[in-house]
């Protein structure tokens, strides 16, 4: 019994830290890519996965995007939440994401309103934009590394 309460606290401090790990991945995103006027491809590759031969389309659309961010940010506080604390506040408990490991998404929420999602796999961003909302509570990730 003992060791069974000993893996259960072991793996649930590994959830939490690889949690931990992941927010401050997009943190780190957010304050290198979003409020930095720097060029926006020096700091890609370092936090997304996105192949560097990407096509010029999915670059303008990746571009597009943070400069989305970068207004939606402008002076005020985020947050990101786990998929799952996200989902246990009420005003988003009829959101739906449509991923298969909804352990690696994260989502961007401002003054109570969901801004975009972040998905993380292999500490780097696989998403950080929906391709497609449907009826405002289904929510499908754009992939940055798919053709």
């Amino acid at each position: 019994m003992k060791t069974i309460l000993i893996f259960v606290f072991v793996s649930q401090f590994i959830g939490c830290n690889s949690q931990n790990v992941e927010k401050i991945i997009i943190s780190n995103f957010i304050e290198s890519t979003i409020f930095v006027d720097s060029t926006i491809d020096d700091n890609l590759s370092q936090f997304l996965e996105i192949d560097r031969n990407s096509k010029n389309e999915k670059l303008k659309l990746i571009k597009f995007n943070i400069e989305f961010l970068k207004q939606e940010l402008s002076k005020q506080e985020y947050s990101i939440l786990s998929y799952n604390e996200f989902k246990d506040k009420n005003e988003f408990k009829e959101y739906e994401i449509h991923y298969k490991n909804l352990d690696n998404v994260y989502c961007m929420v401002i003054e109570n309103k969901y801004i975009t999602l972040f998905v993380i796999e292999n500490d780097k961003i696989i998403s950080f934009f929906s391709g497609i909302i449907k009826l405002k509570d289904r929510i499908f990730p754009y992939f940055l590394n798919k053709p």
